[in-house]
């Protein structure tokens, strides 16, 4: 059985809530906590998107050579060519717009946690480390 979490006691040894410049922090963690993990499953995606992609375009640039092998004279070989490249940018700006959605997907989930943390009523004076 897991041991308990410790907690934050006085010189007396009571258990305190630990006072009030960690109960400022506490939103605060919690929301970074959250935001760290969709960074995290973002990050991922990414990572697995981005090396699928380079995997798949490996694949098609290395059948090149064998490709233009088989060509039967230049015109061949250059259809070749341009099918080639025309693939190639037909791929890189559909990765493009597959990262960048991955990308507004963080930034939209992390604008979303920034709204819902809580902020100080009007009026109410923030506590700052400059205040304690």
């Amino acid at each position: 059985m897991p041991a308990e979490p410790t907690r934050p006691t006085n010189v007396s040894g009571e258990v305190t809530s630990g006072g009030p410049a960690f109960e400022s922090w506490g939103p605060m963690l919690s929301g970074m906590q959250a935001w760290t993990r969709q960074l995290g499953t973002v990050q991922t995606a990414w990572q697995r998107e981005w090396w699928g992609f380079v995997e798949q375009r490996l694949r098609k640039d290395a059948a090149l050579p064998g490709q233009l092998s088989c060509c039967k004279g230049p015109d061949e070989a250059l259809r070749v060519c341009a099918d080639f490249y025309r693939q190639a940018v037909d791929d890189y700006q559909r990765e493009l717009l597959t990262m960048t959605r991955l990308g507004a997907d963080l930034t939209l989930a992390h604008s979303e946690d920034v709204a819902r943390t809580d902020a100080p009523e009007p009026g109410e004076r923030a506590l700052h480390v400059g205040n304690l």
